[in-house]
């Protein structure tokens, strides 16, 4: 009962009966473990059907999406075939004929491509096989194959018909005449693509004549409603075996068709011969390939080498003076320890003076001397003087030093002092030792010469871009020449010399007399109207079709740019598009690799720090009870160093796109220095006024007021006792200050080094991005690069290949009989195979012949 109201159901109330049916086959299956074996099986049955019936309906609308592309597209190539000869009876210009070729190129190949899926899907279909062979005949113009398929379709209907006439034995075997009838026929692959069966051997099968296409009617392939309805009630794939006919066939007709076919493909393949020449294209790809992986490995070494040289090379020589000018500092402390008996604050100078001399011979000067040693440019010299005692007067040696010999100058001072212990380093054990008085000799010329380290360090640096530069340059040079070298090759040997192909073609096309031309339009519209009447393709009407190829448009009205002019404008855009990218690259990585304007700024913030360290040599001299410096001496070089500080320090802070504007937490803004251990655990010390307060202030601020308490300072010094150079009291007002300034200075000079250190981490990050932004960059124009080839290779000549080839069967749906007679030069041209092109007498713009002149 289940069962019955199940079928009741499903038959007889649509959507809704489905549903309920549904829902009592789930009851039955609820029930399944009662139910006998056959109403189970019943059931199965049921449900199979129901799946097997989706996935037919899911095929059948595959199919039947095909089926519309195929009459859309045979319907559109029909109507542009005619429109190409109603171009040609007219005279119209050879551009709107080649752009009217190239239209219906786009639709024959898609026929030709949605025919080879359907015949594939159903071999035996005998009305889409009589569609193909209309297919092939007034549009491919291969009339001989077209006959292969018709006679194919009428052996179809003939095996159908004489098996709905008589049925098959029910029992005992069948006879061969029998199993010759019903047998299921070997089925040829038709067709697979436009550019694949052009490519086909010439087929020996049985035909319906020789016909050409516009000849004789009485073979013509024409259609009605009658005998084609685009139905597929048969959907299978039967399977791909051989061609029909055999290619060993003696007759005199089948060795005339295959010379034919062999005479189509050579014409055909000399059209299309140019596109062909590809080889030296590719070597220029090649060639920008190359050039393109020489300058990105360039540009990762020169990424790798600026990163050595800040990190190393500059870093050396900005740590060689600081450390230099340490060394003087410590010395120079030793021996006011020693003279105001300040055992604590000399180990505090020893250490410091052990650590600095151990820095600089082991890692600084090495460094440097490499460094040096390979720059082209000798660096800036000082004349100096080394003096030495006779017979208790002093004489003088004149010497000339650059930055990195006095350096090493003051690095033997420093080893030398290391050799005495507390108390022995007085100042006249200084004055008889000639390498340490070399220090208070030449103080103010050695600190000179130990300020041009630095440039020394951007100077190897510039000097290691420039060498760079020339390969960037050279590479990039090379990659724009292979790359035009590439596109003029392709835009003048591949697609120029086809298009000139082409337009010889074109000129031989509109050569064909305006009766020959009216006759073959008259043919087409009428296999045109009788296609119309067993489809339901919404299509444009023929004059709609002829305004839009007489006036150059497309199957939409848009404007349509063809032939020559739309690949090179494709390739000149390839071209700028790819050349910005290189050009892009590699002018990146030179202007933002090019560092040496922040390096600058690098070396005047670092001047700073040791302008500050020479103000507390130089104050210090006139505060110690040594006066080996006399006080004079001491006003000139603070008031210098301090003319020097103020103009650096006024310059960073007035440039707008500085370290003020880069780094405002650290230059600007104020500092929270309430916290123990905050400020760079800084010791406040309230009785020379250097208070958390103070310390607290921006970094700009703090420094200014060095400026101010310095000035002060030296002021002092002119209105102080210059007889007695022990002023060490802590209640004079001089000691005081000078403390102040030491403190402040020492501060400074610890904030002035966290703004280097962040402007060098600024420009490190800065090559990091850099080398990354190359890389992309380098992997934005291979990819460009190779969308362009493949592009080119895959889409641009294949579509040119289809135009050549829909022009060349132009030629084909002549009339043999009206070409030999009327149009002479084009059965010249067909009959040798492509090899003579008769243009003589021909106008530029086709129409006709020009007598007695001749125009190629």
């Amino acid at each position: 009962m289940f069962l019955l109201a199940v079928t009741y159901l499903s038959t007889y109330y649509d959507a809704d009966g489905v549903r309920a049916a549904d829902l009592l086959m789930s009851r039955l299956g609820s029930l399944a473990h009662a139910l006998p074996l056959d109403i189970k099986f019943l059931a199965f049955a049921r449900e199979r059907a129901a799946r097997d019936m989706g996935a037919h309906v899911l095929d059948r609308a595959a199919l039947d999406a095909l089926e519309r592309d195929m009459r859309t597209h045979h319907l559109h190539a029909l109507y542009l075939v005619r429109d190409v000869w109603e171009l040609v009876r007219t005279a119209a210009r050879p551009d709107q004929v080649s752009a009217a070729v190239g239209r219906l190129a786009v639709h024959a190949h898609g026929a030709s491509t949605t025919y080879a899926k359907l015949i594939e899907r159903n071999p035996r279909d005998k009305n889409l096989l009589r569609s193909y062979a209309q297919f092939l005949t007034y549009i491919d113009a291969n009339t001989d194959k077209a006959a292969q398929v018709l006679e194919e379709a009428e052996n179809v209907e003939y095996a159908e018909t004489c098996q709905n006439q008589k049925p098959l034995p029910t029992t005992g075997s069948r006879s061969d005449s029998d199993q010759n009838l019903l047998a299921t026929r070997a089925v040829p692959e038709l067709v697979s693509s436009l550019a694949e069966h052009d490519r086909e051997a010439p087929l020996n099968a049985k035909v319906l004549g020789t016909s050409t296409p516009m000849g004789n009617n009485n073979n013509k392939i024409a259609f009605s409603a009658q005998d084609t309805e685009f139905t597929s009630d048969a959907i299978g794939h039967l399977g791909k075996v051989g061609k029909l006919g055999s290619d060993t066939s003696g007759t005199s007709a089948s060795k005339m068709q295959r010379q034919k076919q062999m005479l189509r493909l050579t014409v055909t393949e000399r059209v299309l011969q140019p596109l062909h020449a590809t080889q030296p294209m590719y070597f220029a790809v090649l060639a920008i390939f190359a050039a393109c992986i020489i300058g990105f490995i360039v540009c990762r070494e020169l990424f790798a080498t600026t990163v050595t040289t800040l990190t190393v090379v500059f870093d050396d020589a900005r740590q060689t003076r600081f450390q230099a000018a340490n060394i003087i500092d410590y010395v120079r402390g030793i021996v006011y320890a020693n003279m105001i008996s300040e055992r604590d604050l000399f180990n505090q100078n020893y250490a410091g003076l052990a650590a600095a001399v151990q820095d600089m011979v082991s890692s600084k000067l090495p460094g440097v001397l490499a460094s040096q040693a390979a720059l082209t440019v000798p660096p800036s010299t000082f004349r100096m003087y080394q003096s030495y005692q006779l017979t208790g007067v002093y004489d003088f040696t004149a010497v000339t030093l650059n930055g990195l010999q006095t350096a090493q100058w003051v690095v033997l001072a420093g080893k030398l002092a290391l050799g005495y212990s507390y108390g022995a380093l007085m100042p006249e054990v200084c004055s008889a030792i000639s390498s340490i008085r070399f220090l208070t000799d030449n103080l103010a010329a050695i600190f000179q010469a130990l300020a041009t380290l630095p440039d020394s360090g951007i100077v190897a640096y510039m000097q290691l871009l420039n060498g760079s530069q020339g390969l960037l340059y050279g590479t990039m040079i090379c990659t724009l020449v292979a790359l035009l070298a590439a596109i003029v090759y392709a835009d003048q040997m591949i697609i120029g010399k086809y298009f000139e192909t082409e337009s010889q073609l074109t000129r031989l096309l509109l050569s064909v007399p305006r009766s020959t031309a009216s006759h073959i339009v008259t043919n087409l519209e009428e296999e045109l109207e009788a296609f119309r009447e067993v489809t339901d393709v919404d299509s444009l009407t023929l004059e709609q079709h002829r305004l839009a190829a007489i006036n150059g448009r497309g199957d939409q009205g848009k404007p349509h740019m063809k032939g020559r002019r739309w690949y090179r404008l494709a390739m000149s855009i390839t071209f700028v598009l790819i050349a910005s990218v290189t050009a892009g690259m590699y002018a990146a990585t030179l202007s933002l690799v090019n560092q040496q304007s922040n390096m600058h700024v690098v070396v005047l913030s670092g001047t700073r720090r040791y302008l500050i360290t020479a103000l507390n040599i130089f104050s210090r001299e006139y505060i110690s009870p040594d006066w080996t410096i006399s006080p004079e001496t001491c006003i000139k070089n603070n008031r210098g160093a301090l003319l020097d500080l103020a103009t650096t320090h006024s310059t960073l802070v007035n440039d707008v796109d500085g370290l003020s504007f880069l780094f405002p937490s650290l230059t600007v803004y104020p500092r929270d220095c309430t916290a123990i251990g905050s400020c760079g655990n800084m010791t406040e010390i309230p009785a020379i006024g250097f208070t958390r307060q103070v310390a607290g202030q921006s970094a700009n601020a703090e420094l200014d007021q060095f400026i101010y308490e310095s000035t002060l300072f030296v002021n002092s010094m002119t209105l102080g006792d210059t007889t007695s150079g022990n002023i060490s009291n802590a209640t004079d007002p001089r000691y005081i200050r000078w403390k102040l300034m030491a403190a402040l200075g020492n501060d400074v000079m610890n904030r002035v080094d966290e703004v280097n250190g962040a402007m060098l981490a600024l420009i490190l990050t800065q090559v990091t991005s850099l080398s990354t932004l190359t890389m992309a960059a380098f992997a934005v124009q291979v990819v460009l690069v190779l969308v362009a080839v493949g592009a080119f290779v895959s889409v641009g000549l294949p579509r040119v290949r289809i135009e050549g080839k829909t022009l060349t069967a132009m030629l084909y749906l002549i009339p043999e009989p009206l070409m030999i007679k009327e149009v002479p030069r084009i059965h010249k041209f067909v009959e040798s195979g492509g090899l003579i092109v008769d243009l003589n007498g021909l106008a530029v713009g086709g129409g006709g012949v020009i007598d007695g002149k001749a125009k190629a």
